[in-house]
């Protein structure tokens, strides 16, 4: 996979801006993926927070249903 070659090397912090710029289904979609490869658990909150504020911005419903489902899946 393309995105797994820029992973710890800048792509989080990019991503990361981008979500609290205007998060995407794909945008969000790498989050996910960076939260599944994460093992340490205060990492994994902070993902999490993360997803969590996403759902408190202005965003369609479908990109917070989408949100909500993320953060259901590692309650």
């Amino acid at each position: 996979h393309t995105l797994e070659k820029h992973y710890k090397k800048g792509l989080e912090e990019e991503l990361f801006k981008s979500l609290n710029r205007k998060p995407t289904f794909y945008t969000l979609w790498m989050l996910n993926r960076i939260i599944n490869g994460t093992s340490d658990s205060k990492e994994k909150e902070c993902y999490l927070e993360m997803l969590r504020n996403i759902l408190q911005m202005e965003i369609p419903d479908y990109l917070k249903e989408q949100t909500q489902y993320l953060i259901n899946l590692y309650l």
